[in-house]
């Protein structure tokens, strides 16, 4: 679809209009959301994307950030919602208009664990600000919008309000850092990533580029809550179709507190289908220390190593006995 047409859904959607199905028109895909939930700086801080090609979920779009802000020289972002490239474009041109805590009152609008809301986001001044940095298409998405919505109207409309306190945020993404803010100011703009807009499924069609890394957030535990565990070897097969170059890791799941008993993604489960020599449980700091200020909690990251032909070879017939 267009810019126009992004533009004509949105505002269609807030007017409620009986005769349109929203849906039908955009696809089936949750709200954007505001900023990263997952500790993108437990596990990132410890990955080499120096000069290296990653395929990333878009999302919050923090995770295109991170990875610029650590190096990476090619970013492909995928997802299911046609919006994040609009929203990765304002974050880009905030860091580069904005100062540190000019970008924090604009962007965070809502501390879900305090109950908190900022009137002050997404105001007009701030975006007249940042606005003569965004590409074509983004400016024109965005003024629309600011036509025909105050800032916190859209904020409600095209966000979800799962976002933490500033505190948290400069805790789980290393670019809100205030020495890091000033420092991507001067990289931002070294990558342009490309987009796929598409579901889960569509992916080993729509990637056709080699990438060193693939994050896919925790886009598994829904697939695995909405068709079981079976699913998984589809799952599998789907990644082992992706071109990876020598050495290519996917981080094919985060797992929120991962010492918990209950969920919906059981380790053993997912051993049993990517093989436990070519997949590691990564535990870091978790979320909940951060937001519930909880101590020895911690999370994890899946990291899939493809197998060579050879060792694939082994485990099929492993399997088979």
């Amino acid at each position: 679809m267009s810019v126009y047409d992004d533009i004509n859904n949105i505002v269609a959607k807030s007017a409620k209009l009986n005769e349109y199905d929203y849906s039908k028109a955009t696809g089936k895909f949750s709200s954007l959301y505001p900023f990263t939930t997952e500790n993108l700086n437990g596990y990132l801080k410890d990955v080499d994307l120096k000069d290296k090609s990653i395929l990333t979920v878009g999302s919050s779009a923090d995770q295109i950030i991170n990875s610029i802000f650590y190096g990476a020289k090619a970013i492909t972002c995928f997802d299911i919602n046609p919006y994040v490239k609009y929203y990765f474009d304002l974050k880009k041109a905030a860091i580069q208009a904005l100062d540190y805590d000019e970008f924090l009152n604009y962007f965070c609008y809502y501390d879900c664990t305090n109950k908190i809301t900022n009137e002050n986001a997404f105001n007009i001044k701030s975006y007249q600000k940042l606005s003569q940095h965004l590409s074509e298409t983004s400016k024109l998405f965005w003024d629309s919008l600011y036509l025909e919505f105050s800032g916190n109207e859209f904020r409600k409309q095209l966000f979800t309000d799962d976002e933490y306190s500033a505190t948290v945020l400069k805790n789980i993404n290393t670019y809100l850092n205030k020495q890091n803010y000033n420092l991507i100011k001067t990289t931002i703009n070294n990558v342009q990533p490309k987009y796929i807009v598409g579901d889960i499924s569509e992916l080993a069609t729509k990637a056709k580029n080699k990438y060193d890394f693939v994050f896919l957030s925790n886009i598994l535990v829904y697939l695995v809550k909405l068709n079981g565990a079976d699913y998984l070897n589809k799952f599998k097969n789907l990644l082992d179709s992706l071109n990876l170059n020598d050495g290519g890791k996917i981080f094919i799941s985060y797992d929120y507190n991962a010492d918990h008993k209950f969920h919906y993604l059981k380790k053993e489960d997912v051993l049993k289908v990517f093989g436990e020599n070519n997949l590691e449980h990564k535990k870091f700091e978790g979320m909940y220390n951060f937001v519930y200020n909880e101590n020895d909690n911690y999370d994890a990251i899946y990291i899939y190593s493809k197998p060579s032909s050879k060792q694939k070879e082994s485990f099929d017939t492993k399997n088979e006995k």
